[in-house]
């Protein structure tokens, strides 16, 4: 009885030692939130009423310098919001919406980013 007590421990213990090691090896070290809307005016929508131009199902993808992470990736939900956890080499994320222009962000120290999309060429 003893015997199978100890082995069952180190068992455990060894389980415990892993998972600790796999957490580590792959900490999220930042969570990233924001919601995305339409517009044809820019920098801000007129009239103000931002629940009308939320837009769902735009892609999100991450970017380690010019790198695309194909692993780490997110969409909109019905209401146009987003959260995606990203490791610390993230510099960017890029937001598509088939028949808009794509959003890159480069990304600081802030935790939310909101972003509108457009038909048009901001750069015109």
């Amino acid at each position: 009885m003893k015997a199978n007590l100890k082995l069952a421990i180190i068992g455990i213990s060894i389980l415990i030692l892993s998972s600790s090691f796999v957490n580590t090896k792959h900490k999220l070290l930042r969570t990233i939130t924001g919601a995305v809307i339409y517009s044809n005016e820019f920098p801000s929508p007129s009239p103000p009423n931002i629940e009308s131009y939320v837009l769902p199902g735009v892609v999100i993808q991450a970017y380690a310098g010019t790198t695309l992470l194909p692993s780490i990736a997110t969409s909109t939900d019905i209401d146009g919001n987003y959260e995606i956890s990203l490791p610390s080499n993230v510099t960017t994320l890029r937001f598509l919406y088939i028949g808009l222009h794509s959003v890159d962000i480069t990304l600081s120290s802030k935790t939310v980013e909101d972003v509108i999309m457009t038909d048009r060429d901001l750069y015109e």
